[in-house]
């Protein structure tokens, strides 16, 4: 039988419906199946330039980290290199000027590191500092802070060469205006070891060493500053005290340590007593026979924000028969500022200094100071109305996180010092 035709029309119709049939079938199965990956090129949004950024920091090679804190120290490195315990170094010059030294200049390189990874264990630094000045004086110092363990364990020490010109006034707190010049040439090495007992106490050994290679006499001076002719005996001539030649030198001791200060640069709050004893004696080599005992109490009182009353109360008491060099001396740049450093000496000494600091404005700072101080011993006994004293002031401007330069004035009704130096008085 021959198969019966459909009409042409509704041959079309039943075409059209498989065809619609067909699509909607394979639509329904493209969107059962997984969504792509990626939106439709139409639907794509640019990359955001913070995203490109990003993504060029990643795929970009590290960069080598710099923890230098550069020529004057005014650099500050990032803080990755305190993270990682990375090794800091940085380069000082300076000039500066004092009563003892007239103007000098010198240079000091330091470098700070860790000793371990745990962040609880302080900086390290180790330090060299070359200085020459006018009057013929050469130092070479290398200060040495190490920490170990949390800070349980210290060693803080310095290795100091020196070609000294200086001056010697006398011994004794009535010491007049007269002085002779001489040059000690010395090595000196003196160094602590402390270990924390418990909180902010700790105990510690000491070694000191000093090898006096020479001590020369130049020329001598009266009271009014005029030099004594060639055939006058100088008051070290005279006096002839004790480690006028060459000496060696060697003594150990103990001390106890208390110190919470909160920064030791430019501390804030906070305190550091030290009470320390030295003995030396010719069974360790030593010339002469004698016992040191310190105390030192520093306190920094807080007054409001960064500004801070710092008191000092220093003593020390000798027993036996010290080179002259070795004793007590009052002046300089940190105690009893505007005389002469060694201008009053003996084999004990008593000192109370207070010093108001105060921001002025970023890395400047100022302060104003009063002393008052005196030595006494075998030249005179100890007396309440013979106090020496001093007042003044000055500025400090803070070039690294730890270091300082400052200018002070200081003196009184018959001395008068400008001192541009290095670091804190105390």
């Amino acid at each position: 039988m021959a198969r019966r035709r459909l009409p042409r029309m509704r041959r079309f119709s039943l075409s059209c419906v498989v065809g619609a049939l067909a699509l909607w079938t394979g639509a329904s199965f493209a969107q059962s199946a997984d969504p792509p990956k990626t939106a439709a090129p139409s639907k794509t949004a640019a990359p955001s330039k913070t995203d490109q950024a990003k993504k060029d920091k990643k795929s970009a090679p590290p960069k080598k980290l710099n923890c230098s804190k550069g020529f004057l120290s005014l650099r500050t490195p990032p803080p990755e290199c305190a993270k990682l315990r990375k090794l800091e170094y940085a380069l000082l010059p300076a000039v500066f000027s004092t009563k003892e030294t007239s103007f000098g200049g010198a240079v000091y390189g330091e470098l700070s590191y860790f000793t371990d990874k745990n962040p609880k264990t302080g900086v390290s630094r180790t330090g060299l500092g070359l200085t020459y000045t006018v009057r013929n004086q050469f130092i070479a110092r290398a200060p040495v802070v190490v920490t170990f363990d949390e800070n349980n364990f210290i060693i803080d020490g310095t290795i100091d060469f020196r070609i000294y010109p200086n001056r010697y006034y006398g011994l004794g707190n009535d010491a007049d205006w007269d002085y002779q010049q001489y040059r000690e040439d010395v090595l000196s090495f003196n160094f602590e070891f402390r270990r924390r007992l418990f909180g902010d106490i700790y105990l510690g050994l000491l070694w000191d060493l000093r090898n006096v290679f020479a001590v020369k006499e130049n020329q001598a001076f009266d009271t009014h500053g005029d030099e004594l002719s060639k055939g006058s005996a100088g008051i070290l001539v005279r006096e002839n005290p004790s480690g006028s030649q060459p000496y060696f030198d060697q003594g150990f001791g103990v001390q106890a340590v208390f110190d919470s200060r909160d920064s030791f640069a430019y501390p804030l709050s906070g305190g550091y007593h030290r009470l320390s004893m030295r003995y030396f004696n010719p069974a360790f080599g030593a010339t002469h026979n004698f016992t040191l005992v310190t105390l030192d109490a520093r306190q920094y009182i807080s007054l409001a924000k960064n500004q801070v009353l710092a008191v000092q109360l220093l003593a020390e008491n000798r027993n036996g028969r010290p080179p002259f060099s070795m004793m007590s001396e009052l002046g300089g740049p940190t105690l009893l500022r505007g005389y002469f450093k060694g201008r009053y000496r003996d084999n004990n000494s008593v000192l109370l200094q207070t010093e108001y600091r105060f921001p002025i404005y970023k890395r400047l700072s100022g302060v104003a100071f009063g002393s008052v101080g005196q030595v006494y011993g075998p030249s005179g006994a100890f007396a309440f109305d013979k106090f020496r004293w001093t007042v003044g002031g000055g500025g400090r401007f803070r070039f690294g996180a730890h270091t300082y330069m400052r200018i002070d004035v200081g003196g009184n009704h018959e001395t008068v010092a400008l001192i541009f130096n290095g670091g804190q008085a105390f």
